[in-house]
């Protein structure tokens, strides 16, 4: 997930999907979560087990908004 083009554009290129398991990126904002999962729903299964790296995703956003969505989540 991000949403700018020259990211995008690097991980499309560098990073593919095999037979071995998918792999895709969403075009969004990490705040909108239902967007994001909107999106997913064309790669991912969510009856099977999935996944997710989030890589200095929480280091730019205020301690309390993330504990704030993450309390959202339970």
């Amino acid at each position: 997930v991000d949403h700018d083009p020259l990211v995008l554009a690097h991980a499309r290129a560098l990073l593919t999907s095999t037979p071995e398991g998918a792999c895709e990126y969403v075009d969004a904002d990490v705040r909108n979560p239902e967007r994001i999962l909107e999106l997913a729903t064309a790669t991912l299964d969510f009856g099977r087990p999935i996944a997710l790296m989030m890589l200095g995703v929480h280091a730019d956003r205020p301690r309390r908004t993330v504990a704030w969505h993450q309390a959202d989540q339970r």
